[in-house]
């Protein structure tokens, strides 16, 4: 039998439950970890190479988002707050773990488009969003909303005013337009000759 405190909690809508958190009330957080827990391991493990990696970025999304909870803002629902946490912690892991995932490999394979961004390229991820910024727009702010911010697209189209179906379309051609970028650097054009000329000795 719960407790009548547990059951008031159960309750409270998510928001209300971050203010009795930042109240100090712990069983709130409790409550909203037992609300999300299942849905943010199923996003985790989506937008991970391994599960060990998604079970990481779990502990650190939860211990992010007790600390970040007086930086909670209203006008945002709790589950896009948590998700845009998620998706920043599982981008810096990405950034620790590039011996294992190129990272521009990572954001084409999870892309809606499932178009690849570059195969052969060891381009750094602290370096996408310089190639990002060489876009024109609309391209250049849906990637960066997108892969620098981990907004959703539901809240990226909000924010640019434009249709699901459209931003779609925009996050796939600026992909594309992202590849040639890449590929028009002068030092991929040298490694990409490099490994050609490679494979031919072999």
């Amino acid at each position: 039998m719960k407790c009548p405190e547990i059951e008031t909690l159960s309750s409270l809508e998510d928001t209300q439950l971050v203010s009795e958190l930042l109240k100090g009330q712990t069983k709130a957080f409790d409550e909203l970890y037992r609300r999300y827990e299942a849905k943010l391991m199923g996003f985790l493990i989506n937008k991970s190479y391994s599960r060990e990696l998604a079970e990481e970025s779990f502990q650190l999304v939860w211990e992010k988002v007790y600390k970040k909870a007086p930086t909670f803002k209203n006008d945002l629902s709790f589950s896009t707050w948590l998700y845009s946490i998620a998706q920043n912690t599982i981008i810096d892991k990405y950034r620790r773990y590039e011996h294992k995932k190129n990272y521009l490999q990572y954001i084409s394979d999870r892309s809606e488009s499932n178009q690849n961004i570059t195969h052969n390229s060891n381009l750094k991820s602290e370096s996408l969003y310089s190639f990002i910024e060489k876009l024109k727009e609309p391209y250049k702010s849906s990637l960066l909303y997108k892969y620098k911010e981990g907004l959703t697209n539901p809240v990226i189209a909000k924010k640019m005013n434009l249709k699901d179906s459209n931003l779609r379309k925009i996050l796939s051609r600026g992909i594309r337009k992202l590849k040639l970028e890449f590929a028009a650097e002068p030092n991929n054009r040298e490694q990409n000759n490099k490994t050609s000329e490679e494979q031919i000795n072999e």
